[in-house]
């Protein structure tokens, strides 16, 4: 190869712009030399692209080089691919192809699922401890006010009822004073359960504070106070049995008050006082018992 055959190559392979090729025939350069420099100028020019990010357009020479740029193109769109599959979410993405890089992508994607998992939990955590009582796990009155628009929002396309119910434990006081904040948990979580046991898997049963509970019940138009009976019954029935308190047996006691949506009000802070204003008919009653709201 002639000295001008040289510095052509160099000029395709090192030189900072491309050179134009010479027409075949002239300037002594034969036909197949002249296709080995336009085979090494698309080659250089598929490098360029792929430097710059651009992996569209198909490499059209042929051989052995060129089959390896169009595997290593393949290989880079199907990552591109995958890259954008794990931006969306999918962590099952994994790379088998591209030696270290594939380990590195791996783990980097193993890394992310599970960060992303941890911060699920630490949010589903957080929701939990947002929206439910964290002793006796019922939920609060967050929750409670989401449930109750719910309940509301089923009555008015139902035309169905459902009853509101406040309960007070009666002489809480005593317990925390006799035996201690312990032994008063202890009651507060054993009546968590009680009252939970009482309502159905539809109903609703909440802690809003101290020792004053709440339940909501759905029930059909005419059946409220039924309904009503029903659950009392069922609630009063199991407070018969005693809570053991260090050495001692304490039988829980609770007052109730209740009012039903939409009968007794159409709003749910008025819904709110009437059961408030039974609740201390109750205990003005001796205590332990239920009250229906009526004027």
């Amino acid at each position: 190869m002639d000295d001008a055959g040289l510095a052509m190559l160099k000029q395709i392979l090192t030189g900072r712009s491309i050179p134009v090729l010479p027409v075949q025939g002239t300037d002594g350069f034969n036909a197949d030399f002249l296709k080995i420099c336009s085979d090494l100028i698309e080659i250089r020019q598929e490098l360029e692209k792929f430097a710059k990010g651009n992996l569209e357009e198909d490499i059209t020479i042929r051989g052995a080089v060129a089959g390896c740029l169009k595997t290593l193109q393949a290989n880079l769109r199907h990552l591109t691919w995958q890259v954008r599959q794990v931006a969306a979410g999918d962590f099952t993405q994994r790379v088998d192809f591209m030696g270290e890089f594939s380990e590195a992508f791996n783990s980097t994607v193993a890394q992310l699922d599970e960060s992303i998992r941890k911060l699920h939990e630490s949010e589903q955590l957080l929701r939990q401890q947002a929206m439910y009582d964290p002793l006796t796990e019922l939920p609060n009155r967050i929750l409670l006010r989401d449930r109750l628009e719910q309940y509301v929002a089923g009555s008015h396309r139902s035309g169905d009822s459902f009853l509101y119910a406040v309960l007070d434990l009666d002489f809480f006081k005593h317990v925390n004073d006799t035996y201690g904040h312990q032994a008063g948990d202890t009651v507060l979580k054993e009546f968590g359960k009680k009252i939970s046991a009482a309502l159905r898997q539809s109903d609703t049963a909440a802690r809003i504070g101290g020792d004053e509970f709440v339940a909501v019940c759905a029930c059909h138009k005419g059946e409220e106070q039924q309904t009503a009976q029903n659950v009392m019954q069922r609630l009063y029935h199991s407070l018969e049995e005693p809570v053991q308190l260090k050495e001692a047996q304490y039988r829980i006691g609770s007052s109730t008050g209740i009012s039903f949506f939409p009968r007794h009000a159409s709003d749910l802070q008025t819904l709110f006082a009437k059961a408030d204003e039974a609740l201390y008919r109750s205990k003005e009653k001796g205590r332990n018992t239920y009250t229906v709201w009526s004027s």
